[in-house]
């Protein structure tokens, strides 16, 4: 779970790692190469009276790990990549 809201966002990291053919090269093996998933979520910011915001990451399964995330602001000051 991803929240930066008030409700909390659930992302599907796993989502395109399949064997579809429009998968299997671009995201199915090198996925499995590396053992690394990469996913980019694009967010709206809420209003904030501060301009402090708080992102609060919530696994769904004991086993994932994040090793590096990454927080881009420079879209604007309505939204946020999470990288």
């Amino acid at each position: 779970m991803l929240q930066i809201s008030a409700s909390p966002i659930e992302v599907n990291f796993n989502a395109d790692m399949n064997e579809k053919p429009e998968n299997i090269y671009s995201i199915y093996y090198p996925t499995i190469t590396t053992r690394i998933v990469d996913k980019v979520i694009e967010l709206e910011l809420p209003a904030s009276s501060d301009g402090i915001h708080t992102l609060t990451l919530t696994p769904n399964d004991p086993a994932i790990i994040f090793e590096k995330i990454v927080i881009d602001g420079r879209g604007g000051k309505k939204s946020v990549k999470v990288i």
